[in-house]
C-alpha cells in the first residue's frame, strides 16, 4: 500500500511539535497543515512506494535499505560521513523521499542535541509566495531536527549488497576512527575484506558485536565463535565419505548431537580445522600467537595443533574464571596482531567449508 504524503507529514510536524512541548516550548498553531517542499515527482514516487526495511545495531546506529524500481538506497543514522566508500557504493543526496520514508519507518525521533526553540524557529515559519500561498517547507530546516543521515546508492552487483547486516558492519569499519577499541589499519582492512568479501554463511553478527566491544578480548571471542561453528565439519565431512548424506553438514551435526549426544571435542576439532588452512596461514598465526616454546612433546605436534592448542588456550582464559587459566594481560600491539590472525582464520575456513557446511541460502 502506498504511503501518504499529508500523513507522514502530519507525523513528522507532529513528533517535532510534541518534542518542544516536552521541553516546555509550545508551538504557535500546533494544527496547521504544515509539509516539507518536494523535490520532484520521481522521489515523491519512491517516498509513496519504496519498500523500506531497517537494520538497527544500536539505539542511534541504524541502516535503511529503500528499494525503488531498480534502485537501492541505503540510509545511515548514527555514524559520521566516510571518504573511503564500500564497494559497489555512491553518495546521493539526502531527498525529502528518502528522509521522510526513514523517519516515519523507522519511528526517529527528533535528535536531543536540539532544543524545543530550534523546534519553534525551525517550524513557525511559514515560506509564502506572492499571493500568500504556503509553499511549504525546506528539507534542510527540518532534516537538521533529526539525526544526521547519510544515503549511498548501490549497485547492487556485489554479493554483501543483499545484506544490510554486512552493509552497515562495512560502513561502521570504514568509520571506526571513534571506535572503542585500538584497532590498528590492517584490523580495519581485514575487518572491511571479510564484510565486503567473505562467505555469505560466516556469522557476520558476532564479528559485528566484537567491533562494538569495548573489551579485546570479546572481539576475539566473537571471532573464534565463528570458527567454533565448523567444529563439526572435519568428522562429519570424513562420516560421510562412507555414509553419503542428502541432509547438510550442518543438519547432520545438529541431529547428531540432539539424538546422539554427539558434538566434537574442542581443542580436538579447532586442531583438525586449522590443519586444513593454508601453511602460510598457520605461519602468520603461530606468530601473532608466539607458539614458539616448544617441550619433548610438543615437538611431536604439529603448528596447526600447537596453535590450536594457543588459541584454546586463550579462549579459555577469557571464558573461565579460574586461577589456573588467568590470562596474562595483553598489550593493544598484542591484540592487533591476533586480531588479524583471527579473521584470516575465520575468511579461509569458511571460504573451505561454508558452502558444504550449510543448507542453500534462499535465493
Amino acid at each position: 500500500m502506498a504511503r501518504n504524503r499529508m500523513a507522514m507529514s502530519n507525523t513528522i510536524f507532529g513528533r517535532l511539535i510534541a518534542y518542544a512541548d516536552t521541553l516546555g516550548v509550545p508551538i504557535k498553531d500546533p494544527t496547521e497543515k504544515r509539509f516539507i517542499v518536494r523535490q520532484s515527482l520521481e522521489d515523491a514516487d519512491l517516498m509513496a512506494r519504496a519498500k523500506v526495511t531497517s537494520y538497527e545495531v544500536t539505539k542511534n546506529i541504524r541502516l535503511f535499505r529503500l528499494v525503488h524500481k531498480d534502485s537501492i538506497y541505503f540510509c545511515v543514522f548514527g555514524l559520521s560521513q566516510i571518504d573511503d566508500l564500500p564497494t559497489g557504493l555512491n553518495r546521493h543526496p539526502i531527498t525529502p523521499g528518502i528522509l521522510q520514508s526513514c523517519i516515519v519507518e523507522g519511528d526517529i525521533q527528533p535528535s536531543r542535541s536540539i532544543s524545543g526553540y530550534d523546534v519553534k524557529d525551525a517550524i513557525e515559519a511559514f515560506p509564502i509566495n506572492k499571493e500568500g500561498k504556503y509553499l511549504g517547507h525546506e528539507l534542510e530546516s527540518i532534516a537538521r531536527l533529526f539525526p544526521a543521515a547519510f544515503v549511498y546508492t548501490a549497485s547492487g552487483a556485489e554479493d554483501y549488497h543483499s545484506s544490510d547486516l554486512r552493509v552497515i558492519s562495512s560502513l561502521l569499519a570504514r568509520s571506526y576512527e571513534d571506535g572503542p577499541l585500538s584497532l590498528g589499519d590492517q584490523n580495519i582492512i581485514g575487518l572491511i575484506g571479510i564484510m565486503e568479501g567473505g562467505s555469505p554463511h560466516i556469522p557476520y553478527e558476532n564479528i559485528l558485536q566484537g567491533m562494538l566491544s569495548i573489551y579485546w578480548g570479546n572481539l576475539f571471542l566473537e571471532l573464534y565463535r565463528c570458527i567454533e561453528q565448523l567444529y563439526a565439519a572435519p568428522r562429519i565431512i570424513k562420516l560421510c565419505e562412507h555414509w553419503p548424506s542428502t541432509v547438510s553438514i550442518h543438519d547432520l551435526a545438529e541431529k547428531l548431537e540432539k539424538t546422539l549426544g554427539w558434538r566434537p571435542k574442542e581443542d580436538d576439532a579447532l586442531a583438525r580445522l586449522l590443519s586444513e588452512c593454508d601453511p602460510s596461514t598457520i605461519e602468520s598465526a603461530c606468530s601473532a600467537f608466539e607458539v614458539v616454546d616448544l617441550d619433548d612433546e610438543d615437538m611431536k605436534s604439529t603448528p596447526a595443533e600447537r596453535l590450536a592448542k594457543s588459541i584454546y588456550r586463550l579462549r579459555n582464559s577469557l571464558v573461565h574464571f579460574r586461577p589456573a587459566t588467568k590470562m596474562t594481560k595483553k598489550k593493544d600491539a598484542e591484540w592487533r596482531v591476533i586480531t588479524d590472525a583471527m579473521i584470516g582464520l575465520v575468511d579461509e575456513l569458511y571460504a573451505k567449508h561454508g558452502e558444504r557446511f550449510f543448507p542453500p541460502l534462499a535465493a
